[in-house]
């Protein structure tokens, strides 16, 4: 095996054990029962509110927090995990996703953040809806990424995931549409331009191979798919020098980006997840964070001058304490606005 499949390899499994042990994630919740505190699952909307889960013995709870106070909105009565959230255009409303691994199925509600009340939107019964994002502008309209098998397509890994495309789904019409045909093995870290008009996706550079050995000799980059025609996805080109590209987030022009990264790759140890900043004029990188364990799943402010994300401190030693951090972009100073 080369150096490189092995890297992929171990980085794959690596993902695998954020994916297992990451309470709020969909795969691995045999003992969701004992959950308990803050999930790596959130969304901020225009105002700088954020939307957040926390579980209370096994049982999401959605809440909400400003900068006055933090309520919650709603507590669900089951332990199945509450896999995504998303704010709606008008702020009004959050869209949240409710997956049943074992059944292979998905429901969408849409929750009032002023009453709390919340009403199905939508329910897949042979599929998994692994990602929602609304549209910044109609709230009537989200996209969702939607995986058509949840298999191990490698004998060392469970079940994951795949066979992967976009959608869009319009609540008043009740009408989805598939954006995309591309089955892909990965497809994650679904975001929307600011017109909304393109999606940006994370996927291998080379997907068109029904094996992970395949697979694993392409890296991961970031995709854009335009929304209004039928062009095929375009990868956003980076340097060679740059590897496996994770979460990401676009900055303001939808030109540079933050993106999580593996830091000590050529450790030999666990792996230790960062943040970056890439400029697309310079060709430049610039580590954001330094937490020396795991810090993901960024968020931008409206703004463009803060970005928030979590951190797990616990990763890959013990379930995980997540944390959420809110980072300056102007001064670089960084703060944790949510504990466990």
């Amino acid at each position: 095996m080369t150096k490189r499949k092995m890297m992929l390899l171990i980085t794959d499994i690596s993902l695998l054990t954020i994916v297992f042990i990451a309470a709020g994630l969909i795969l691995q919740q045999s003992d969701s029962e004992k959950r308990t505190g803050l999930s790596d699952v959130y969304d901020v909307d225009h105002n700088g509110r954020i939307g957040f889960i926390r579980y209370e013995k096994g049982k999401p709870a959605i809440y909400i927090k400003t900068k006055q106070k933090e309520q919650q909105l709603k507590q669900l009565e089951d332990t199945t995990p509450i896999s995504d959230i998303a704010f709606s255009a008008d702020n009004n409303k959050l869209l949240y996703s409710i997956i049943d691994k074992d059944s292979e199925r998905t429901e969408l509600h849409m929750l009032d953040v002023h009453s709390g009340d919340s009403n199905l939107v939508l329910k897949e019964e042979d599929a998994l809806i692994t990602e929602i994002h609304c549209h910044p502008n109609n709230p009537d309209v989200f996209y969702y990424l939607k995986a058509a098998t949840f298999e191990n397509y490698s004998p060392i890994a469970s079940a994951r995931p795949h066979d992967l495309d976009l959608y869009q789904y319009e609540i008043g019409a009740q009408k989805e549409e598939k954006l995309t045909d591309l089955a892909a093995y990965a497809m994650e870290s679904l975001q929307l331009a600011e017109d909304g008009e393109t999606a940006y996706v994370q996927m291998f550079e080379e997907d068109d191979s029904d094996t992970a050995e395949a697979v694993f000799e392409a890296k991961q980059r970031i995709f854009e798919i335009p929304l209004k025609d039928t062009e095929e996805p375009a990868i956003i080109n980076v340097p060679d020098s740059i590897d496996d590209i994770y979460a990401f987030t676009m900055l303001p022009g939808d030109d540079d980006f933050i993106y999580q990264a593996i830091s000590n790759l050529e450790a030999g140890d666990t792996f230790q997840y960062e943040l970056y900043t890439y400029n697309s004029d310079t060709k430049d990188t610039e580590q954001l964070t330094n937490v020396q364990s795991y810090a993901g799943e960024p968020v931008l402010s409206e703004d463009g001058k803060t970005v928030y994300f979590i951190v797990n401190e616990t990763f890959a030693k013990e379930q995980p304490t997540f944390q959420l951090f809110a980072l300056n972009l102007e001064t670089g100073e960084s703060k944790a606005i949510l504990k466990e």
